[in-house]
């Protein structure tokens, strides 16, 4: 019998090892490859967080209005794990990269040792939200749903990329994504308070990662309304709405008061300056909100100029655009199962949480959408609850397959869809961002509609050029040239600046240069303009090229023709 309870259990645990294996092989290899142009900014985030906690100068702690606290303790983990006497050492606060870069080298601490470690960190916390989220998606799905869903977006490429990056967004989704189901969990398996307590804490976490974490309320009242109007069999709508207020205005309470606690106790900024801290993170995002870009952005085929956004359609683009195949189909073959009752969507339960996890994810994207300042991640966790339901999609219309053929057949299905999966990720290995739904074109398709590119391929050509003799006193010129081209090149690296003009500064930077490094971006960003119609008439000496695109352009500058040194305006 004991033995027998032994097995039982390692057949429980076996879902949650193949997950955590599946979620991990994706993440970790080779963190220490590629850098994305907002990491460097969170990397020096992260070490004025760390020295403001050893300096006790607790309102130092805010360090942006996101407020990316979440963040930037795991980057103080970073630190503390690679280099743990920067908190000492380190003097100041840097407001600068360029500064806080050379500080770390000069003390033997490459900032991509650190940034590497930090990323590690913050995958190791994302798979134990992530086996947490499905450990409870366990108790609301059946098994074999619950696994190849979770195992569907685990392998999701756009998913991946943000997770390997010491950045808000993914993080925010696996916060928002617990939340959300243990508040589901918490409605629909007897109003069992720890799940309540989990749901509002992951929500503070979700708020201390970025405030657009705040929609959750909003999605949970959904949730509300969709559990009244599907358990309750009154007519009378009044009734039905004062029932419903009495019934869940103590949970919802409960959970604010859950949501505030997580956020005090993880926030040290709140400790010393609550009201002055609120204020300013609320102020500063509205104020971000209600603008838009800050410089040029291409977006079908045309110019955004600065003030501009994409308009009301961007973020339906950006999900076709940056879904899988796998998940739209899956997406699809949910609504037939729905409709036609296929497995356990036949269930009345079924219907509801669909519905809820349906709610979650177009909910948030319509309410992110509202911003002035747009960005296909910002809607990342919508890609979370909805790839769950392409992946019950999918399991249902396998299970119709069974019915009708037979089991096998079924199973076959299945494992091909999760093999094509991954094969669409490990395509697009290290990066994952340069991938782009192949049913629209894929990449090459993309460039016609988005801006694309964060910085991916700017390692490559800092390791091209890093291999060239004296290259230790070689100076580049380098578009993101700190952090994505700096971090992998040992010389001195100066940068170009996200302007239209090419102005005097830029000439004599550019004659004190080696070499100079253009990204695929400013081609169709034009920026800057002047120097790009003079680089359109010359012959780059290397081109890193990824999935048929030229992402970087590199230049010798002493064959590039004299018209490039006269400043305009």
């Amino acid at each position: 019998m004991k033995r027998l309870a032994q097995n039982e259990r390692w057949v429980n645990l076996f879902p949650f090892l193949i997950l955590a294996v599946v979620y991990l092989a994706a993440r970790l290899p080779e963190l220490d490859r590629f850098v994305t142009v907002d990491e460097p900014d969170w990397l020096r985030n992260s070490g004025n967080f760390y020295h403001a906690l050893e300096e006790r100068e607790y309102d130092r702690t805010l360090q942006l209005h996101h407020p990316g606290v979440t963040v930037t303790w795991v980057g103080a983990i970073g630190y503390w794990l690679t280099y743990p006497a920067y908190r000492v050492e380190v003097r100041e606060y840097f407001d600068g990269n360029v500064q806080h870069n050379r500080f770390l080298n000069e003390h033997n601490h490459p900032p991509i040792e650190i940034l590497e470690a930090a990323r590690q960190v913050k995958i190791l916390l994302s798979v134990g939200l992530f086996l947490l989220s499905f450990f409870i998606a366990t108790k609301l799905f059946p098994l074999g749903y619950s696994l190849f869903a979770f195992l569907l977006i685990a392998l999701e490429p756009f998913y991946i990329g943000h997770e390997r990056l010491l950045h808000l967004d993914a993080l925010l989704s696996d916060f928002m994504l617990l939340s959300i189901l243990a508040f589901i969990a918490y409605l629909k398996l007897g109003r069992n308070w720890p799940y309540l307590l989990l749901s509002g804490a992951a929500a503070g976490f979700a708020f201390l990662t970025k405030v657009s974490a705040a929609y959750i309320f909003i999605i949970l009242l959904g949730f509300v309304v969709i559990d009244a109007f599907t358990t309750t069999r009154s007519s009378k709508y009044v009734n039905l709405l004062i029932g419903t207020i009495k019934k869940n205005f103590l949970p919802l309470f409960v959970w604010g008061v859950a949501v505030l606690l997580t956020t005090f106790l993880f926030f040290p900024a709140l400790w010393v300056r609550p009201v002055e801290t609120l204020v300013e993170v609320y102020s500063l995002s509205v104020r971000e909100a209600g603008g838009a870009h800050g410089s040029a952005m291409f977006y079908w085929g045309r110019v955004l100029g600065a003030g501009e956004n994409e308009g009301p359609w961007f973020y339906l683009f950006s999900f076709l655009w940056r879904s899988s195949p796998l998940i739209l189909l899956g997406l699809v073959l949910a609504g037939f199962a729905s409709f036609k009752g296929w497995g356990f969507f036949k269930s009345r339960q079924a219907a509801q949480l669909i519905l809820m996890l349906v709610w979650s994810g177009l909910i948030f994207a319509f309410l992110v959408n509202l911003s002035g300042t747009k960005a296909d991640r910002y809607i990342l966790p919508s890609f979370l609850p909805l790839g769950l339901v392409a992946g019950m999609g999918w399991v249902g219309f396998a299970q119709w397959l069974a019915e009708r053929l037979n089991q096998r057949v079924a199973q076959v299905l299945l494992a091909i869809v999760l093999a094509l999966q991954g094969l669409m990720a490990a395509i697009h290995f290290p990066y994952y961002l340069t991938f782009y739904n192949p049913l629209f074109g894929g990449t090459r398709a993309a460039t016609q509609i988005f801006t694309v590119g964060g910085g991916e391929g700017l390692d490559e050509a800092a390791r091209y050029l890093a291999a060239k003799p004296g290259s230790e006193s070689a100076q580049m010129f380098s578009w993101y040239g700190v952090g994505p081209f700096s971090f992998f090149y040992p010389g001195p690296t100066k940068f170009l600046h996200i302007v239209s003009q090419w102005d005097a500064d830029d000439v004599e930077t550019l004659r004190s240069s080696e070499y100079l490094v253009i990204y695929y971006h400013q081609w169709q960003r034009r920026i800057p303009e002047k120097l790009l119609q003079v680089l359109e008439h010359a012959t780059p000496e290397h081109v890193v090229w990824l999935h048929g695109l030229p992402y970087v352009n590199i230049y010798k500058v002493s064959d590039l023709p004299e018209s490039v040194f006269e400043p305009r305006e």
